[in-house]
């Protein structure tokens, strides 16, 4: 049984948290499989019910695209995630 090599593309980037940037690399990128991203956009991308708040939470998060899976870094809620991966 022969088993043929399987190859990925990677790319690191650093985006310098700006939004319109990371849209666009996700939405052209066809070379790569892997994209490493510093110093993505990370901000509010929905606010969650609170008892305590009246206004809410807000949920923090990097962009989203239907054809990348985002995964995070472990990041605490008072913290901010430096780096992101999309696959």
């Amino acid at each position: 049984m022969s088993h043929t090599p399987v190859s990925y593309s990677l790319a690191s980037v650093n985006m310098r948290r700006r939004n319109a940037a990371i849209h666009t690399m996700l939405e052209t990128n066809l070379t790569d499989d892997i994209l490493f991203v510093q110093e993505p956009w990370f901000r509010s991308v929905s606010v969650s019910r609170s008892n305590i708040h009246a206004q809410g939470l807000d949920v923090l998060g990097a962009v989203a695209h239907p054809a990348w899976l985002l995964l995070y870094p472990y990041y605490t809620s008072d913290s901010r995630t430096k780096v992101v991966t999309y696959v």
